[in-house]
């Protein structure tokens, strides 16, 4: 099946194809800042693995997902916050991203059953030996619906059993903001190859009524027990304050408990709703 991205001047790039799509001055800036953005093809296919029914992203209903919808433009029915929490580590595996929502489920019995709830990746400093170190400046976020942030914020003082341990520290809500560009750390669709994950990609933002102006870049994978996830980072750009709301709201791919396909503003020179 091939896929088609229109950009700014009415052009059309197939799937097949991969491309860094037409960019403004201030988008070009941006995707320039992410690191390691490359867009040849990956080396070779990933066998599927069985599928990760409990920790795929499952639409809620009535969710303003795009510009065909309804809904997107006018006050939502469900909103979407993150709540972020201080966290200290001393070491934490380099792929954690099961073992933390494993934690963080047994901590919150609500959380393997809400559908559109996310676990941000946590970021830190990769040691010689494959640990990850959290710096003053490291949080865990969680992207919930507005309902359970409450409910969320009892996890201050708690302390989970991942890496070292994971002391979590206090917590607050923030809200979603609407940037141009965002950009998230690793998503998967079910494909390791460079091209098929950008027509899969692109068809779900398409399913969804949101552009398909994306930028892959580096390839990242997860391990869990059911099997591997793998995916590339992915920036979005051109979205309306709409759009970027509902792409951040929704996510895009699988293992969002995971720290997949959770998107997060990426600065621009470009002012958040300005015309092009």
């Amino acid at each position: 099946m091939r896929n088609a991205s229109h950009g700014r001047q009415g052009k059309t790039h197939h799937a097949g194809q991969v491309h860094r799509p037409d960019l403004g001055a201030g988008d070009r800036i941006a995707a320039g800042r992410v690191p390691g953005w490359r867009h040849a093809h990956a080396s070779a296919a990933h066998p599927r693995k069985k599928a990760l029914h409990h920790i795929r992203y499952r639409r809620p209903d009535g969710f303003p997902l795009g510009t065909s919808h309804a809904g997107l433009g006018q006050e939502a029915a469900v909103t979407i916050v993150d709540v972020s929490f201080e966290v200290r580590c001393e070491r934490l595996p380099r792929d954690h991203g099961y073992a933390l929502y494993e934690a963080l489920a047994g901590a919150l019995d609500w959380l393997e059953d809400e559908a559109s709830a996310g676990v941000h990746p946590l970021h830190g400093c990769t040691t010689s030996d494959g640990a990850l170190l959290l710096g003053p400046r490291a949080r865990l976020m969680l992207r919930l619906v507005e309902a359970r942030a409450e409910q969320a914020l009892a996890l201050a003082g708690r302390r989970l059993d991942v890496g070292s341990g994971l002391e979590i520290g206090p917590g607050k809500r923030r809200e979603l903001m609407p940037y141009a560009t965002v950009y998230s750390h690793f998503v998967s669709t079910g494909s390791e190859d460079e091209a098929e994950f950008l027509g899969q990609a692109a068809a779900e933002l398409r399913e969804a009524g949101l552009p398909e102006r994306m930028i892959s870049g580096r390839a990242h994978s997860a391990g869990t027990p059911e099997g591997e996830l793998r995916g590339f980072s992915l920036l979005l750009h051109g979205l309306s304050p709409a759009q970027s709301l509902a792409v951040q709201a929704r996510g895009l791919g699988r293992g969002r408990k995971l720290g997949c396909g959770i998107f997060v503003p990426h600065k621009s020179v470009v002012a958040v709703g300005a015309a092009e």
